[in-house]
């Protein structure tokens, strides 16, 4: 994250963090970045197994 900061000075940062990682909300936090718009996930079936303290943020949308 703060690699990343480093190379985007005045520039917009957009990070998805998923809402059930807390760590994630809280890194995001301690570098000043605020919601900006909500995302819901939505699965058919049953969502798959995942490790939510490991996602500190998502790529793309456009993928699923």
């Amino acid at each position: 994250m703060q690699a990343l900061c480093s190379q985007a000075v005045g520039m917009q940062i957009n990070l998805d963090v998923p809402e059930i990682n807390s760590s994630a909300i809280i890194l995001a936090k301690r570098h000043g970045l605020t919601e900006v718009f909500g995302c819901a996930r939505m699965y058919y079936g049953t969502a798959p197994k995942v490790d939510w303290n490991k996602i500190f943020g998502i790529t793309t949308f456009e993928l699923g």
